[in-house]
């Protein structure tokens, strides 16, 4: 019971970190936003503005919302 509680609780962090606005969800991946939309520009990932969430972008873009969130997390990767 305990790896499900964890699991679900994973999961719900993920959610409103995806559904949050970008703003507030590269502060917490500990990311500034102009270097978030240089990671992801040069991907080919366009963001319009700071009030659209992830979930939004992946939308847009054709991306998976985890895919967007590996970007980022391991911006020194890309």
């Amino acid at each position: 019971i305990a790896g499900k509680i964890k699991g679900n609780l994973e999961n719900e962090l993920l959610q409103k970190l995806v559904d949050a606005p970008v703003a507030d969800s590269f502060k917490v991946l500990d990311v500034d936003y102009k270097e978030a939309e240089a990671i992801l520009n040069k991907n080919n990932i366009s963001i319009t503005d700071s009030s659209e969430s992830i979930h939004d972008i992946s939308r847009k873009n054709q991306k998976d919302p985890e895919e967007i969130i590996e970007l980022i997390y391991n911006k020194n990767d890309y």
